[in-house]
């Protein structure tokens, strides 16, 4: 065979398999199972106040976010940013002073209503056992930036801002959905751990305690791959 014959040939098999790996790269790249992450999300937010006189019930409020995640196989690692909003109200009407009579509190005043803002600070670990599911658990830093007495009963009598404790540490637990390529959606159910009485009403020391459900949606804005 002549030389230049051999070298067209040699070229050609050369030329082919570059390009043969070019298109392994890339399709080992779009299966890659280590990646990285961010994006934002928004959503419900149930929340509960576990604590006497405010009423025992699931109140409505929003979430808005960002977060960063690292993929590892089957296993993963979130953190980021959120803002919760948070809505409580007493049972009973708010009173400087409690009064007990056959079992029964007394007052003279008015029901309080708080709007409350929470910032927040999770760390979660994922599992995931499908492609499109995962399992997440975890803890959360959560501080209260904001409380608004709605209608002013509670500021006629104390300090607003010394009825809650501002630092809470929460469980949390929950799963993920992908949707699609770019959008997710997750629920979750998050208990606090720490007492969050700040002892504004006079005589009520017991234990409160929060709880939360949420719903969100999510948006991954950019993936990358590699470490």
């Amino acid at each position: 065979m002549p030389k230049k014959y051999f070298i067209i040939i040699l070229s050609s098999l050369i030329f082919s398999g570059l390009l043969r790996a070019q298109v392994k790269i890339s399709d080992l790249r779009r299966n890659c199972s280590t990646y990285n992450e961010w994006g934002v999300f928004a959503g419900a937010n149930y929340q509960q106040l576990f604590a006497f006189p405010f009423e025992r019930q699931y109140n409505p409020g929003a979430v808005i976010g960002v977060y960063v995640k690292k993929r590892v196989n089957m296993l993963g690692l979130q953190s980021g940013l959120y803002i919760s909003s948070a809505h409580y109200e007493t049972e009973f009407l708010v009173a400087h002073k409690y009064r007990y009579s056959a079992g029964t509190s007394t007052d003279t005043e008015h029901k309080g209503i708080f709007d409350a803002l929470y910032i927040n600070l999770p760390i979660i670990a994922e599992l995931r056992p499908k492609k499109r599911f995962s399992f997440q658990m975890g803890v959360e830093y959560s501080y209260l930036c904001y409380l608004n007495d709605k209608n002013g009963a509670y500021s006629k009598t104390a300090d607003p801002g010394k009825l809650f404790k501002k630092s809470n540490v929460n469980l949390l637990a929950g799963a993920e959905f992908e949707m699609s390529k770019r959008l997710k959606v997750a629920a979750s159910y998050h208990l606090g751990l720490l007492d969050v009485n700040g002892q504004g009403f006079q005589g009520l020391t017991d234990y409160w305690v929060t709880s939360s459900g949420q719903l969100r949606l999510i948006y991954q804005v950019n993936k990358w791959y590699g470490w």
